[in-house]
């Protein structure tokens, strides 16, 4: 569970087919703050609590959210967007449809969570959404489930995203053929 909130924390971050290295500042201070609640007994559920400061009472239209309002929205986003992009992917076979939305938050990384938390069981995911009254209700589903039948997809997106995915800051070396 706590890399499936990571991967969206990397994605709020910055948007990216595949995240590789050190985490940014950021998504640091914000997991070092997240708590992974005590699981039911006899049940796989998990939750995971993120904090978010209470909304000024003065506060301007257009003023960003908490980073963690942020994370959470994106996760949301980002199951949605799995779930979408395998009814495409299903219908015309192109992974592309996945690439298309890693802007709503799909990555790798948010693929090799979900692959990871079903692992061999043939159980479903649902994910609730709960929020904060003092920053209101978002618009967006409060549950998202994840088929089981999805993690050989999964797989294949993940395997995808992280060979398409650009490298950062590393070293190239080539001869200059031509300048204009």
């Amino acid at each position: 569970a706590s890399d499936l909130i990571t991967a969206a924390a990397y994605s709020t971050n910055k948007v990216k087919p595949f995240f590789r290295g050190g985490r940014p500042q950021v998504v640091n201070e914000f997991l070092s703050k997240t708590k992974l609640g005590q699981s039911e007994e006899g049940s796989y559920i998990v939750s995971i609590l993120t904090p978010i400061p209470p909304k000024p009472l003065n506060i301007e239209e257009g003023v960003a959210k908490p980073f963690s309002r942020r994370v959470t929205t994106k996760l949301n986003s980002s199951l949605v967007a799995i779930n979408n992009s395998a009814i495409q992917y299903v219908a015309n076979g192109d992974l592309q449809v996945f690439k298309d939305s890693i802007g709503q938050g799909i990555s790798a990384n948010l693929c090799d969570a979900i692959s990871d938390l079903i692992g061999d069981e043939e159980l479903d995911i649902e994910a609730n959404f709960s929020w904060s009254h003092s920053w209101g209700n978002e618009d967006v589903p409060s549950l998202v489930r994840i088929p089981s039948d999805s993690i050989g997809i999964l797989r294949e997106v993940s395997t995808y995203l992280k060979e398409v995915a650009p490298l950062d800051n590393f070293p190239f070396e080539g001869s200059v053929v031509k300048l204009e």
